[in-house]
């Protein structure tokens, strides 16, 4: 993985990940949801152009992406429909925020609270303690907040899938499917020696 520069035409400047595969390295903590019109782009704006189906087609699964990352958000928020409440309230405004708040009350500005990947309090049970908010987000000591290789070491430690193997350093190129829903093995690059894999799977 390598970051990239950028500058938009604004002179705003960003870094962004360029990573070969998937974003399993790279994920970031707010976790928003398109809006319909987003989806009809070109009907809406004659440029660029419109998404294949529509909002409706994705929220259920919104909701359950939602459920699985342990976002906490502010299910009343009406700017985006939603069929289903966020697995966690949002958190309050911290100290800093508090005067932001204040001032766009006062200029008639709305704001609100962005939906984020850590884990709230619940009454469901978790292997992940409840955000404590310390400000240590990037290297969380309690697992509150998503990271995907946290779940991997869960699937290692309590032995969920005993034929699970991590193998590092491996790019996969191709995967085969036995179904459409069903995953019959990969082929790979070992990016030490350049030896190209097949690992084909069973069940």
């Amino acid at each position: 993985m390598r970051a990239v520069r950028l500058q938009d035409p604004l002179g705003f400047t960003t870094v962004k990940p360029r990573l070969t595969g998937r974003d399993f390295a790279e994920t970031f903590d707010d976790h928003l949801r398109l809006k319909p019109e987003d989806f009809q782009l070109h009907s809406n704006t004659g440029k660029g152009g419109d998404w294949p189906f529509g909002f409706d087609a994705l929220e259920s699964h919104y909701c359950e992406a939602e459920h699985y990352l342990a976002v906490s958000g502010d299910s009343s928020d009406k700017t985006v429909p939603r069929t289903m409440d966020y697995p966690f309230q949002a958190f309050p405004f911290t100290l800093e925020d508090q005067p932001v708040a204040q001032a766009c009350d006062e200029l008639g500005l709305s704001y609100g609270r962005m939906p984020i990947a850590r884990r709230g309090l619940s009454k469901i049970p978790s292997r992940h303690a409840p955000c404590q908010t310390t400000g240590t987000c990037k290297y969380c000591p309690f697992g509150a907040r998503y990271v995907a290789s946290n779940y991997l070491d869960d699937i290692r430690e309590w032995n969920d899938y005993p034929n699970l193997e991590v193998r590092l350093g491996a790019i996969v190129e191709q995967v085969f499917c036995a179904t459409k829903s069903k995953v019959a093995g990969v082929v790979y690059t070992d990016a030490a020696t350049g030896e190209t894999i097949r690992v084909s799977c069973y069940r």
